[in-house]
């Protein structure tokens, strides 16, 4: 089920919407069908980011071996 987010003509606002099936977008605020589909960005997760995502690294706190701002759980590397 995709999340969409749209502009309304009718009042300005912005907001996301999760559509099942075939449902019919409406804005929540005015009830308007007057709607622009925005352009979004996807968010994606790899492992391979994980590293730069270690909240000690960016406090200065990774030596490269576990990282204590995962609990060690994790290979800060």
């Amino acid at each position: 089920m995709p999340i969409y987010e749209y502009h309304c003509h009718n009042c300005g606002e912005k907001f996301e919407l999760l559509l099942r099936g075939q449902e019919k977008p409406h804005c929540p605020r005015c009830g308007g069908e007057d709607l622009e589909k925005l352009l979004s960005l996807v968010a994606a997760h790899s492992s391979h980011s994980l590293p730069a995502a270690c909240p000690a690294r960016s406090q200065g706190l990774c030596d490269g071996g576990q990282c204590p701002g995962l609990g060690n759980s994790m290979d800060c590397g």
